[in-house]
């Protein structure tokens, strides 16, 4: 199985398909064969049987070359980030359930108290500088994907530079004193910190890696207006069974 690294939710530029790739390899040598045919059709001095074997080499390269681009049109198309991301789509849907039942939500109220989400360390990763959400949230309003961030700030940014999981408990009475906590203490500017989503005293980020000891590839986000919710050990050490689970996911999925 190859393996390819996670991919952004911005499309590959056309000179990056395969489609492309095939037309640019396999329609010159189609129009040269082509070229060659109609030569030999006006040129007398060489027997018929040339001119048919031009005309069938033709036929054969330009039919070659057709259905290349076309097989390479449908990888593409199986491709598209929308696709890539199903299977992270589909790990956060069950992280963010499986989450709630560790953390003891209510059913019918998991949505309202509980976010989770994905986030890809942006090449190169030997020296990143920003990771970007490639899903949406599960959970909240159900939005952010394309978003960046930069890696010198927040949870998310401590996760990746330290390779180690990182949580936020906060026992501010007011969200005005929630957003000072968060400049003081994860590096917010006064700017980031208003926009963020207002409640949210309790985040988690945990790094997903391609393998043991190596540099993290991605973070896994969760964050709630519930105080304390990932505090409990128990929930704790549950989510972290849960985001191996995903880490070994990533790894047999993914890899740079």
């Amino acid at each position: 199985m190859k393996h390819e690294p996670i991919p952004g939710i911005t499309p590959a530029p056309a000179w990056r398909r395969r489609w492309c790739v095939e037309v640019l390899t396999g329609l010159p040598p189609a129009i040269l064969a082509t070229l060659g045919a109609i030569r030999l059709w006006t040129d007398t001095e060489h027997p018929g049987w040339w001119l048919q074997g031009a005309m069938f080499v033709s036929f054969w390269m330009i039919l070659a070359c057709v259905f290349k681009v076309f097989l390479a049109l449908r990888s593409d198309n199986d491709e598209t980030p929308d696709r890539a991301l199903d299977g992270i789509r589909a790990a956060m849907h069950v992280l963010h359930a499986a989450t709630a039942q560790a953390c003891g939500i209510a059913p019918g109220r998991v949505s309202q108290h509980l976010r989770v989400t994905f986030h890809r360390v942006v090449p190169p990763l030997e020296a990143p500088t920003h990771i970007e959400q490639v899903v949406n949230y599960v959970g909240g309003n159900r939005n952010g994907a394309g978003r960046t961030f930069s890696v010198s700030t927040g949870l998310t940014g401590a996760a990746v530079r330290t390779n180690q999981p990182h949580l936020l408990s906060s026992a501010a009475g007011s969200d005005e004193e929630h957003r000072r906590e968060l400049v003081v203490t994860w590096g917010y500017t006064a700017t980031q910190a208003r926009e963020r989503l207002p409640g949210r005293y309790s985040a988690l980020a945990v790094p997903i890696g391609d393998g043991p000891g190596h540099l993290p590839i991605a973070v896994v986000y969760f964050d709630s207006d519930l105080r304390g919710l990932f505090d409990e050990p128990g929930a704790y050490q549950a989510i972290m069974a849960l985001c191996d689970g995903v880490n070994h996911y990533i790894h047999e999925r993914y890899r740079p």
